[in-house]
C-alpha cells in the first residue's frame, strides 16, 4: 500500500493547479481510487479555512450523503446531479490545504497495510457508509457553531483513509472516533439548545 493516498492527493493536487476546479473534475480525478477519495474533497474542504464560509459545511454534508448512500446501494461508479458536479473552489485553498496535510499522509502510507479485512469488506463498507450518513446530516446543524462541524467532517476523512487503504486497523480507528465524535456531537448540539 506504500504511497497510495498520497499519490491520489499528489495526483489530484497536480490536475487543479494554478486554476478553479469544478467537482466534477475532482471526481474523474478521483474516481478510480473509489469513495473513500471521493469522500475526502468534502471532508478536506470543511477542514480547510473554506469550511467557515456560511453554506459550505452543509453543501460538504450533502455531498458526503450523495457519496455514502451511493455505497449503502452498492454503487461502483459515482453519480452526482449537475449544479453539484459543476461547482467551482479556487486551488489556491486546496493546495494550501493539501500541504499541510502532506507529513501526516506520508505518515499514515508508511504504517497502513491490509489486515482485519473483515473492517474493509464490501458489507462492512456499506455499514460504515450508514454511519458516515448519520454524520454527515449533522453538518446543517454544527454549521451555526464555529468549526463544530470539523468534528464530524475529520471522522468522515477517516473512514476515506480507511476506505483507500483497505486498512482494518484504520476502519476501527474510525469506528472508534464515531462513538467519541457522536457522543461530542450531541454534547453540543444539547448545549445549543
Amino acid at each position: 500500500m506504500a504511497n497510495e493516498f498520497q499519490d491520489t492527493l499528489e495526483e489530484f493536487k497536480n490536475d487543479i493547479k494554478g486554476r478553479k476546479a469544478t467537482v466534477n473534475e475532482m471526481l474523474q480525478i478521483l474516481n478510480n481510487r473509489g469513495f473513500g477519495a471521493l469522500l475526502i474533497i468534502p471532508c478536506l474542504i470543511e477542514l480547510l479555512p473554506t469550511g467557515v464560509i456560511p453554506g459550505v459545511p452543509t453543501f460538504c454534508g450533502v455531498l458526503i450523503i450523495l457519496i455514502a448512500s451511493q455505497m449503502v446501494i452498492g454503487r461502483h461508479h459515482l453519480w452526482l446531479p449537475k449544479p453539484i458536479r459543476t461547482k467551482k473552489f479556487k486551488s489556491r485553498k486546496i493546495h494550501d490545504g493539501l500541504d499541510h496535510i502532506f507529513p501526516y499522509v506520508h505518515w499514515v502510507d508508511r504504517r497502513s497495510k491490509a489486515r482485519l479485512y473483515f473492517l474493509s469488506s464490501r458489507i462492512a463498507e456499506r455499514v460504515a457508509a450508514l454511519a458516515i450518513i448519520t454524520l454527515a446530516l449533522t453538518f446543517p446543524a454544527l454549521e451555526l457553531i464555529p468549526f463544530a462541524s470539523s468534528i464530524p467532517a475529520f471522522v468522515i476523512l477517516v473512514f476515506g483513509v480507511g476506505f483507500i487503504t483497505k486498512d482494518g486497523f484504520i476502519l476501527a480507528l474510525a469506528w472508534g472516533l464515531f462513538a467519541i465524535g457522536s457522543c461530542g456531537i450531541a454534547y453540543i448540539i444539547n448545549s445549543t439548545l
